[in-house]
């Protein structure tokens, strides 16, 4: 197994992507916008490329893996090799987990991560709201924003641990990285707007957070992370920040807001679903702890 070679990279994006020449351009233009150190194509040491895993270094001590959909049990295990080969070169890194999102019914691919070391995380529903959809009507709790330009990284460290306490929204991650890498990766490589993330304040008490990030090219906002305190559930909440993300979005002319959600967190697509968010897709995401 090697690291794949600049020269060769179109060879590998294309084995990663079924071939398709044009989306394996589209990839390697998109990578070509991040430092050099954060990427890489790893394949066997064959003469012609038939298989690949693309490791892509995030913010926040993470890592994604993609890797070529196997199309027998023996490409699988193939894969699965290649996979945990480049888990194995994170480490050390200081990367905490490694994560990948996968089609829902591709069982051979998701075998190959298994065997990998990787364990199934949650299943995600994909929801998008689109700039026309009515709303529902407007929240009645007395609620203040503090947008994070007002505010440190350690006190929105405090709320965020506070809104994971029995949240339904991907509990098996919780407790994998530090907080202070959580918000490091919601923040993620590009510009990184404060004002679109927001601290709620119920009753003179910070209850919830509203993380959202701006997709200028697609004129989209990425809703990355909602949460209410326990103490503060069940008052409202939950719609005042939805709706916050909403006048937002509207402010700033986006066209949608989109996001992904636990499908098992049944409250939260409730919400979303009043407010007129549709599903796009569901995947399955697995992640593998490096430490």
């Amino acid at each position: 197994m090697m690291i794949v070679a600049e020269n060769r990279q179109l060879e590998a994006a294309m084995a990663l992507l079924g071939g398709k020449k044009h989306r394996a351009q589209s990839l390697l233009q998109t990578l070509d916008s991040r430092p050099g150190e954060t990427y890489r194509f790893i394949a066997n040491q064959d003469d012609e490329i038939d298989a690949a895993v693309l490791v892509v270094i995030n913010k926040g001590a993470t890592a994604t893996i993609l890797a070529t959909a196997p199309t027998t049990d023996s490409s699988a295990q193939d894969i699965g090799r290649l996979i945990k080969e480049s888990v194995e070169g994170l480490r050390g890194t200081g990367c905490s987990i490694a994560q990948a999102v996968l089609p829902i019914h591709d069982d051979k691919l998701s075998c190959s991560y298994l065997d990998a070391g990787f364990a199934e995380l949650a299943r995600l529903k994909y929801m998008e709201r689109s700039r026309s959809s009515k709303q529902p009507a407007p929240h009645t709790c007395d609620v203040h924003f503090i947008p994070m330009t007002k505010q440190t990284d350690t006190v929105l460290g405090s709320i965020l641990l506070e809104t994971y306490e029995g949240s339904l929204d991907c509990p098996k991650i919780h407790g994998l990285r530090k907080v202070q890498d959580i918000i490091d990766g919601h923040r993620g490589l590009d510009h990184h707007d404060a004002n679109l993330w927001s601290l709620a304040n119920l009753d003179g008490k910070l209850a919830g957070v509203l993380l959202l990030n701006a997709v200028p090219e697609s004129k989209c906002m990425e809703l990355a992370y909602l949460g209410v305190a326990p103490w503060a559930r069940g008052q409202g909440l939950g719609n005042a920040l939805v709706q916050r993300a909403v006048e937002q979005t509207d402010d700033i002319g986006f066209s949608k807001i989109t996001l992904a959600v636990d499908a098992e967190n049944h409250p939260a697509i409730s919400l979303y679903s009043r407010w007129r968010f549709g599903e796009t897709g569901q995947r399955m995401t697995l992640v593998c702890q490096l430490y």
